[in-house]
């Protein structure tokens, strides 16, 4: 590899080394689908079953088996410790941001490339899912891994194993998240087709390559079906699939076809001002363009446009649904910054640095009234080195764009948002956030008095799945005042956790027949407390328990 490529290697490591490991597991799982994740695949050791998952004692049909496998061993390795749950796809994250630089080696110029690479890195909703145990990152890579080899099995000097090794990914991202794993085709016939090149799609070897992905995947569906039949079929297949995309309504609330459009350029900030600037300048200069750059633009928005026409079209709507779409945006991120370096094009590229080294002021003074009002900090606690890194991140930008240097002005941007996320990570929610997040104390306080025979509850759903990770034990849903009455007033060992106002009503009726065992406050964040005075402390979630000694609150 030439020493320039190493070199550029070396720096999206670095990035990605700051953004997606820097704090990895040092705080709890989030809610809700983080912990069910982490569990089941604690349960896969536990029971020595590994083509079933399990949560809550029963079996678990959400998402296919790949994401317990991977991260099976590095419970194995490490315990099944937060860490060990998220480096599955934290390793996944760093997959995809060389991938991303290595396809645009083959599509673009070098520093295009990197540029993209850098820009997915650093985009928020990539960094937020990387550092979370769930699939969504993990998929990304297994369809970047086909897109990969789709281009080199197409080129002309191409090699038949690289479709095949495509067609492999595919099987690899349909047992991680299912059906989706058909955009990696998808994408590649729409962009071949908008550069006239319908053709070459036969060089990726379809037919073949399908029966490699089915071999892939079907087994464990096959084995699943045997297994337990109509209840896998009918869950797996019928509402995991059908029914979210046709007509499932109690998944998500009622999302628009527009609604992708909405919220992708604050889930893809800054990156999404220079994707849509991007845009906008290929549609002006498109004639004038050179033939790299238009077939490069021509994959990123077919790209772009298929995973959001498809997941427009679902009636079921989550933000993170179009995460596959991110690294088409930041690869034309590349191409413009790259060609404005090349052209001196002031405007087009001016006007989102500039536009993003407001907005990282902003988020930084944002960030100190947060560190001030919300956890009641002073200026020189170490904590306010997070807003200091944005300010100066964003004085840095804006020097390089006062200067026209596009390329160390969208590199200045990638390293900020890099050090800001490692220092997050690292320092700020660990010792700052965690202690607002009450379930994991609860959940092993539960799990350590709990007796074999007793009975955990939770009141309402909220914060289930990390008290069945953190507790070691099912538990009982209890979803109204006369559930948890009835609960806590049979005989026999309960524990019980609680919001402090759904206590304050039960307890009266109980008569005494429960204490509390521990409280921890928990964390809301309103745009209130910025023009507030007066810091209120939210409701609370507590622990009680029907046969032991309280500990007393511990706010």
């Amino acid at each position: 590899m030439p020493p320039s490529r190493t070199r550029d290697l070396a720096i999206v490591l670095a990035i990605c080394g700051a953004s997606l490991f820097v704090g990895l597991g040092r705080a709890s799982l989030w809610e809700p689908d983080e912990p069910r994740f982490a569990e089941a695949s604690r349960q896969m050791l536990q029971r020595g079953d590994f083509l079933t998952p399990y949560f809550n004692g029963v079996p678990r049909y959400e998402k296919p088996v790949l994401l317990y496998w991977l991260q099976v061993p590095a419970y194995l390795l490490f315990g099944p410790t937060e860490l060990a749950g998220r480096l599955p796809s934290a390793i996944a994250g760093v997959g995809c941001v060389v991938l991303l630089y290595l396809l645009g080696l083959r599509v673009t110029t070098r520093r295009a490339a990197l540029v993209g690479a850098l820009a997915l890195a650093t985009s928020f909703r990539f960094i937020v899912f990387g550092r979370q145990g769930l699939t969504d990152v993990p998929l990304m890579c297994f369809m970047l891994a086909a897109l990969y080899g789709f281009q080199r099995a197409t080129e002309a000097s191409g090699d038949r194993r690289w479709a095949l090794a495509a067609w492999a990914s595919v099987g690899l991202a349909a047992l991680t998240k299912g059906p989706v794993a058909l955009l990696p085709p998808s994408i590649w016939m729409a962009y071949r087709a908008a550069i006239g090149d319908v053709p070459s799609i036969w060089r990726v070897r379809p037919l073949t390559g399908s029966l490699i992905a089915a071999a892939v995947v079907l087994p464990w569906y096959i084995a699943m079906v045997v297994l337990h039949g109509r209840d896998f079929t009918n869950f797996a297949l019928g509402h995991e699939i059908l029914s979210r995309f046709l007509s499932e309504d109690s998944f998500a609330p009622p999302r628009g076809f527009l609604y992708y459009l909405k919220v992708w350029p604050g889930d893809a900030a800054p990156w999404s001002a220079y994707a849509i600037a991007a845009a906008g300048w290929s549609a002006w200069r498109w004639r004038a363009l050179e033939p790299r750059d238009r077939q490069a633009i021509a994959m990123c928005l077919s790209w772009f446009a298929v995973v959001f026409l498809v997941f427009s079209a679902s009636q079921s709507k989550v933000p993170h649904y179009v995460l596959p779409a991110y690294p088409a945006a930041a690869l034309l991120v590349g191409v413009f910054i790259d060609a404005m370096d090349r052209e001196r094009r002031t405007a087009w590229w001016m006007i989102p640095t500039w536009l993003t080294a407001l907005a990282m002021a902003a988020v930084g003074v944002l960030s100190a009234l947060v560190l001030r009002r919300e956890f009641a900090l002073s200026p020189s606690a170490p904590a306010f080195a997070l807003p200091a890194i944005l300010i100066v991140g964003a004085l840095s930008t804006a020097s390089y764009a006062w200067r026209n240097r596009p390329f160390h002005a969208t590199a200045a941007v990638a390293a900020t948002l890099a050090l800001g996320m490692a220092f997050a990570g690292g320092w700020v929610v660990p010792r700052h956030v965690e202690p607002l997040k009450p379930m994991r104390p609860l959940g092993t306080l539960a799990g350590q008095i709990a007796r074999p025979h007793d009975e955990i509850g939770l009141f309402g759903r909220y914060g289930g799945s990390s008290v069945i990770y953190y507790s070691g034990h099912t538990i009982r849903w209890l979803d109204s005042l006369e559930q948890a009455l009835d609960f806590l007033a049979q005989p026999g060992g309960r524990v019980c956790v609680i919001p402090e106002a759904a206590w304050k009503e039960l307890a009266p009726r109980l008569g005494g027949g429960a204490t509390v065992i521990a409280a921890r406050p928990s964390l809301n964040m309103r745009f209130g407390l910025f023009v507030d005075p007066v810091r209120v402390r939210p409701p609370g979630w507590l622990l009680v328990s029907t046969q032991h000694p309280t500990n007393g609150p511990s706010f």
